[in-house]
């Protein structure tokens, strides 16, 4: 954390969720300094679902996704002494949640199944040729008997 003179420079040094039953995240860490040693007004936590969260006091706070995904929770707007300012770091995690048994997306076949008359009619071709070749055995058997 370099910092030029009047300039403080501010960091995200930590920021980590735990994930919990029923698509639920807790933030259990975050971490954050000032060159200048001032403190946090307040964050805006974007839960990645279109849901987000201002506050000053991110860790303990819980949120449960609707639906199965991923998702990547972020910290977006820092304000310190009620103005916005810039943070370095990376504040950010990404979360996955399937539910087991749930079966995958299926996609369409992209050719369907040949059943039409050309199968039958193959098959039929090949039972009648055997038919026939067994029967002229057959026959020709029994007349060299006679």
């Amino acid at each position: 954390m370099s910092s030029t003179p009047n300039q403080p420079t501010y960091a995200c040094d930590a920021f980590h969720v735990t994930i919990g039953d029923n698509r639920t995240v807790t933030v259990d860490k975050f971490t954050f300094t000032a060159s200048d040693k001032s403190k946090l007004d307040s964050v805006v936590l974007d839960w990645g679902d279109s849901s987000n969260l201002t506050t000053n006091n991110l860790v303990g706070q819980k949120h449960q996704y609707k639906q199965d995904g991923e998702y990547t929770i972020s910290l977006s707007t820092f304000k310190v002494n009620g103005k916005t300012v810039n943070v370095s770091g990376n504040c950010s995690q990404t979360v996955k949640f399937t539910t087991p048994g749930t079966p995958p997306p299926t996609t369409p076949p992209t050719t369907l199944v040949n059943t039409g008359a050309g199968d039958v009619i193959g098959l039929f071709g090949a039972v009648a040729v055997l038919g026939a070749f067994a029967h002229r055995l057959f026959l020709s058997r029994r007349l060299s008997r006679q």
